[in-house]
């Protein structure tokens, strides 16, 4: 286990939020100044491969990483110091891990992931309304003025869950996974078992983690319910393939609808409703296009069945230059401006690097 210290009772931290993906916080790890994700769905500290050939890091042990959909072979490593603000971490080991198609996924590269290092040691507050983080001494109790208390336990594979309840369904665990950029994941034999998506539009997609890409069906289910706090219209990926023993993971685009105190040690997850946000529609695809970066270029990777894109022609293979008559450079891929997010009706404008423009509009197509 990772011992840890703090030369204060206190110390906030600013994080950004780029893409709306990831939890970014400023760390220095192994003498190197980083950006690394805060990962409440990860345990020892996850290094990228080319971050650990970078500090000369000699595996001494392999490791087998379980995902969302399956499984990834890594390498275990001594880990080095991680230092956030003035916090200190000192983990015993790290794990690493071809993070490639995940920083592709990101439109960024991604070195590391903190997780249990910070999260077991340390009561963690997430104000996404300061975009600030707050690292406390293990013993502060959470502040509940305002705050909804639910459980947060480890089931048997070391996840943290909570509860929660789909539509009329009884509660669930769920793995509460700050390090997901998907809203919500539900395994396909509980959506069989429950008949989830019956009646119901839905398409695919694909999604990016360690263990690779995979394919899901995606639908947006009515509601969903934490706590005392019913979201509707949620977006819901099921995978083909299913990784874990825990039939559901609730990601960031959910959890950032609070301001969080998370404390591991009390088993405990304190939910402040940031009430501007709570209701408001989460983003979704409208456009049907999943594409890898590719250089300043995007290669199309997945087009979705029903989608915009595929009644216009799109095809996996196709490179796309230019969105909207920007031509995709750097400064693009550090903004990642999301048209294809972009309000119903929209007009979407696609230059192929073949010459050719495709032209649709956007539309909800699950």
């Amino acid at each position: 286990m990772a011992s840890a210290s703090n030369d204060r009772q206190s110390q906030w931290v600013p994080f950004s939020l780029p893409d709306g993906r990831h939890i970014v916080v400023d760390a220095i790890i192994g003498g190197f100044k980083v950006e690394a994700i805060l990962d409440s769905g990860v345990g020892k500290l996850v290094l990228a491969k080319s971050f650990a050939n970078r500090l000369k890091l000699t595996p001494r042990g392999d490791v087998t990483g379980i995902g969302v959909t399956g499984q990834a072979r890594g390498d275990i490593v001594q880990a080095p110091n991680i230092y956030i603000g003035q916090t200190i971490l000192h983990p015993i080991e790290a794990t690493v891990f071809d993070l490639d198609g995940l920083s592709a996924a990101a439109g960024r590269p991604i070195v590391a992931l903190i997780g249990s290092d910070l999260f077991d040691n340390f009561v963690v507050d997430i104000d996404f309304v300061r975009k600030m983080v707050g690292v406390e001494k293990l013993q502060s109790p959470i502040p509940n003025s305002g705050a909804s208390i639910i459980p947060l336990l480890r089931e048997a594979a070391g996840n943290r869950v909570i509860p929660i309840s789909i539509g009329r369904q009884t509660a669930i665990p769920a793995i509460f996974d700050l390090g997901s950029d998907t809203p919500l994941y539900v395994s396909p034999a509980y959506v069989e078992q429950h008949g989830l998506l019956k009646g119901l539009r839905s398409s695919t997609s694909l999604s990016a983690g360690a263990e690779g890409l995979e394919l899901n069906t995606t639908a947006v289910l009515h509601e969903v319910r934490i706590g005392q706090f019913v979201l509707r219209d949620v977006p819901v990926e099921v995978p083909k393939k299913w990784g874990r023993g825990i039939p559901a993971v609730v990601g960031l685009p959910i959890l950032e609808r609070f301001n969080l105190g998370v404390n591991f040690s009390a088993n405990q997850l304190a939910l402040r409703p940031i009430e501007s946000v709570l209701n408001t529609g989460f983003r979704k695809d409208r456009s049907g296009i999943g594409a890898a970066r590719d250089g300043d270029q995007l290669r199309v990777i997945h087009v979705a069945p029903g989608s915009p894109a595929e009644s216009a022609g799109l095809k996996v293979g196709d490179v796309i230059v230019a969105i909207n008559g920007r031509r995709l450079d750097a400064a693009y891929f550090r903004s990642r401006p999301h048209e294809g997010s972009g309000p119903a009706g929209k007009k979407f404008q696609l230059g192929l690097a073949d010459g050719s423009t495709i032209e649709f509009i956007l539309a909800d197509y699950y």
